[in-house]
């Protein structure tokens, strides 16, 4: 299921400057009456069935994340991510904060846009959402109608619902 998958990617940053390989182990957790998803995301090390060495001219960092998706209603979630990231290069207090800053805001950026995207008709996404081969579409689906979901849902006006005793 796409509750547990290893995943391979490479990257090119800086204009090949450095060229990452991204090796990592996913590890999903949900909870439908709850309305939440949890995911552990770690690097692949030697010895694990899907370990592989880098691509020549390729390093690979260490990772290790942990993501929270709490779903508020069908509309709206809230994601909650700490994490650790060990680079496979030396990078200066400058290139750190530099890179770091702008990567950031490009990774944030994009993932809130491509998420908004991927529910307008037409999307790239849209063929892979009615496909769900893995089934986490139809997870989320449940998920976001779970009864802690709904009790998170935001009202008309865009305001939280209220407080319960």
């Amino acid at each position: 299921t796409a509750h547990y998958m290893c995943l391979n990617y490479h990257l090119s940053i800086m204009g090949g400057m450095y060229k990452v390989d991204i090796l990592n182990e996913i590890r999903r957790f949900s909870d439908i009456e709850g309305g939440v998803l949890v995911e552990y995301i770690c690097s692949i090390e030697g010895g694990h069935p899907c370990y592989r060495e880098p691509l020549k001219g390729f390093k690979r960092p260490q990772t290790e994340l942990k993501n929270v998706w709490i779903a508020c209603g069908a509309d709206s979630t809230v994601m909650v991510q700490i994490g650790k990231l060990k680079l496979p290069f030396s990078a200066s207090k400058w290139l750190a904060t530099s890179v770091g800053g702008v990567a950031g805001r490009f990774i944030v950026g994009g993932l809130l846009n491509n998420s908004l995207k991927a529910s307008q008709p037409g999307s790239p996404w849209e063929k892979r959402l009615e496909e769900d081969n893995l089934g986490l579409f139809q997870r989320l689906r449940e998920i976001s109608a779970g009864k802690g979901s709904l009790e998170r849902a935001v009202v008309g006006n865009g305001s939280p619902p209220p407080l319960q005793k």
